[in-house]
């Protein structure tokens, strides 16, 4: 297939790599930026257009890759009929791409131009208003993806939600160990086995079943003591109450003894 490519950043940087090596064309690349546009268009095989309205009408689909509350604007100055056009973003809805033709295209993975990831297993939902677009997106995400499943608006939008609490709540709460750990001069290492034991037992049990911890406990001695050392830190210490809080009322009086 070939593509024209709207954007500069992460997504479009990993999309326009995984399709190249695919063997599929990019006929050219748009980004505010030019020197961006450039880096990316090398990226691609591509050339830089110039202006939006340099897309023509003349490829299997125009892949938008941008900020979520840019997708609109961009698709609004895109005057294509055929083409597919598609968006990559998980909270925003299908018919915010005013076309003929459109698809959504999520990937249910944290995308870093720095990390990529080598491998097929990052699922992929994609959402089509017809049997054309649907032939289009399902091949694009067939050629980065072996988990490709349809996802309507609705479903998206919870899985975007869950994917925040598993990855960008996750990570900010494993950034804040960090810094304590930093802070009283011991190795952020050290958390290493933790995390990486926390994360191998959910493969094969529900991690409501695996929960421990003071807070499961109902040790409320311990509980003071944290929020007492955080004192001098109420944004740590707001957030350490909210998930103690979150838990006790998750499992009543059911985790009582638990270690």
């Amino acid at each position: 297939m070939n593509y024209y490519l709207v954007g500069t950043g992460n997504m479009a940087w990993f999309l326009g790599g995984r399709l190249k090596d695919a063997g599929h064309q990019c006929k050219g690349v748009y980004g505010r930026k030019a020197e961006n546009a450039q880096t990316m268009a090398e990226h691609c095989g591509a050339t830089v257009l110039q202006h939006l309205s340099d897309i023509q009408d003349d490829a299997d689909c125009c892949i938008i890759a941008v900020s979520d509350h840019s997708i609109a604007g961009v698709a609004n100055e895109l005057q294509l009929k055929n083409t597919v056009v598609i968006h990559t973003a998980g909270a925003v809805p299908l018919d915010v791409i005013r076309k003929e033709n459109k698809a959504v295209l999520w990937f249910i993975y944290s995308i870093l131009k720095t990390e990529l990831p080598d491998h097929r297993a990052i699922p992929a939902m994609w959402e089509a208003n017809g049997e054309h677009a649907k032939r289009v997106v399902t091949s694009i995400a067939g050629a980065i993806s072996d988990i490709v499943m349809e996802g309507n608006a609705d479903k998206r939008t919870w899985l975007h939600l869950s994917a925040v609490f598993a990855n960008n709540f996750t990570n900010h709460i494993v950034t804040i160990c960090e810094q304590i750990c930093h802070e009283q001069g011991v190795s952020f290492k050290l958390m290493m086995p933790i995390l990486q034991q926390t994360l191998y037992r959910i493969n094969y049990k529900s991690p409501a079943d695996l929960q421990t911890g003071p807070a499961i406990r109902r040790d409320d001695e311990t509980v003071a003591k944290h929020l007492k050392m955080l004192a001098d830190t109420p944004q740590r210490q707001r957030i350490y109450r909210a998930v103690t809080q979150s838990i006790e009322d998750m499992y009543n009086s059911e985790g009582e003894g638990k270690e």
